[in-house]
């Protein structure tokens, strides 16, 4: 059935196959590589900001700042300078994409898509369109392009055709096992990877302390519980005039998202947000009752503030609230990494909690969080935002994670290496791409061990590490650990 969402895909297909027309650059020993991260910044999207910022972090270590050029994709560069040096170009681009697109993929030699929910319909078929356009432009004008750490999920069928059809030469670097499966019936080969977050430097302890304190009356004595709430049922955005035009005439802009997209409107859709909050909100009063806990509040994306706003307004004790407006991902990870315990519906809320081995609970709003939880086998500790019993569920596995928080922080960080290492392998897939493709680039010498495929641990976690964190379960420095990937 036609809809904008299969006009923007025919305007996708049709950019990709220009491409091969488009004046391009090629390279030849003796130029940088240029490499362009293609994610969803721009948005104050702490977990997205996150995942390009390592790459790009990732990307200089393992190949020297000296022998490559970066570029990275942003809808709104003001937000996304602070994570990057001044030697990375921060290239905007607009909602409609297309030429933006062409150009800057022209520009640079491969490509690594850098958005964890990659191939899905669940958010948005236009943000799939986009990674689309980028991969198609690269295999018109062939030149690699990897999936660096990414989801693949169900999709609209047009969708999956356009993703058959431009990403087969994508090499897909899956950050979970079903995610890897789906990439392989699509055609795509790849292997298992994990999530590029997990080396990202939090700010300081110290630095978190004093800005909780700073927010009200918390006197670093009683519980820190962190909540990261958002609307699990306002997705997918999609393109319509119809809504446009009517939004215009009647001045209701609820749904609205940007210029003709719109947030799911299905009323059942806001009675279900309510009881989510309501489930949500009885959960941490009832915590902050019986521990006298302060509660921390955050979103990971700028949209988040309104849902905040409205949530803060159902604890009963004082909140401290935090905007990814006025904190960059570095910071909300530190704020996440000082609770006691954390409730979050945000896949990277939950992983940057996991990096400081806080105990969490998953209130799901897709698989992501389902699989996190799966791999460090708490399950248990995942509870899904449509459950008919959320309420319930969520004050007695609040009060149930609390009894057992040393247990499960062992449990946490337990995995940690596996993580660390499936990074690393990402990191030597990388490697021999570039070798594979660009022969003759000098880089620097291939890493004697797994661990030398990641870029050095922050001073922070070198500390945690040293009060157990790490070293306790599982030390980089143990034999056992330090085994070397293969490179079969």
């Amino acid at each position: 059935m036609f809809s904008l969402d299969y006009l923007t895909g025919l305007f996708t297909q049709g950019a990709a196959k220009f491409s091969r027309l488009y004046p391009h650059d090629k390279w030849s020993p003796g130029k940088k590589l240029k490499i362009l991260l293609a994610g969803y910044g721009g948005a104050r999207n702490t977990g997205g900001d996150a995942r390009i910022h390592c790459i790009a972090h990732l990307c200089q270590h393992l190949l020297g700042p000296e022998n490559i050029e970066l570029g990275v994709l942003t809808l709104n560069k003001k937000n996304v300078q602070e994570y990057f040096d001044p030697s990375i170009h921060i290239i905007e681009f607009d909602s409609l994409f297309f030429k933006d697109i062409l150009k800057a993929a022209s520009h640079y030699h491969m490509a690594l898509l850098s958005d964890g929910a990659l191939f899905t319909s669940k958010f948005a078929n236009a943000l799939t369109l986009f990674f689309c356009e980028v991969a198609g432009v690269m295999k018109k004008q062939k030149k690699p392009c990897l999936a660096f750490g990414c989801d693949a999920g169900a999709m609209d069928g047009f969708v999956k055709k356009i993703v058959h059809q431009l990403c087969p030469e994508t090499y897909f670097l899956a950050r979970t096992e079903p995610s890897l499966k789906i990439a392989t019936q699509l055609g795509l080969k790849g292997s298992l990877g994990t999530d590029p977050a997990w080396i990202l430097h939090p700010s300081s302890p110290e630095w978190a302390h004093q800005e909780i304190r700073s927010k009200g009356s918390w006197e670093g004595q009683a519980p820190l519980l962190a909540l990261l709430v958002t609307n699990p049922f306002c997705w997918p955005i999609r393109p319509s005039l119809t809504k446009l035009i009517a939004s215009l005439v009647t001045g209701n802009k609820k749904h609205h998202y940007k210029k003709w997209y719109f947030y799911n409107d299905d009323p059942q859709g806001d009675i279900r947000f309510q009881k989510y909050l309501e489930a949500v909100a009885h959960a941490a009063n009832n915590f902050a009752g019986q521990t006298g806990a302060q509660v921390i509040l955050t979103g990971m994306e700028e949209r988040d503030d309104p849902v905040c706003q409205k949530f803060s307004e159902m604890i009963a004790s004082p909140v401290a609230f935090f905007s990814p407006r006025d904190y960059n991902a570095h910071q909300i990870s530190g704020l996440l990494q000082a609770a006691s315990v954390c409730l979050t519906s945000d896949y990277h809320a939950g992983l940057f909690s996991m990096t400081g081995g806080v105990p969490s609970i998953a209130i799901s709003i897709d698989e992501r969080l389902d699989y996190l939880f799966e791999e460090s086998h708490r399950s248990e500790y995942n509870i899904n935002a449509s459950d008919p019993k959320l309420q319930e569920k969520l004050t007695s596995t609040l009060e149930k994670l609390w009894t057992h928080r040393g247990e499960e922080r062992e449990k946490i960080l337990k995995t940690l290496p596996s993580h660390l290492k499936r990074l690393a392998h990402m990191g030597s897939c990388l490697r021999k791409n570039i070798a594979q493709f660009f022969p003759g680039l000098p880089l620097p010498p291939e890493p004697p061990h797994w661990t030398g495929y990641l870029p050095p641990l922050s001073d922070s976690e070198k500390l945690r590490g040293a009060k157990g964190p790490l070293t306790e379960l599982g030390d980089l420095e143990a034999p056992e650990v330090r085994k070397e990937i293969s490179h079969e």
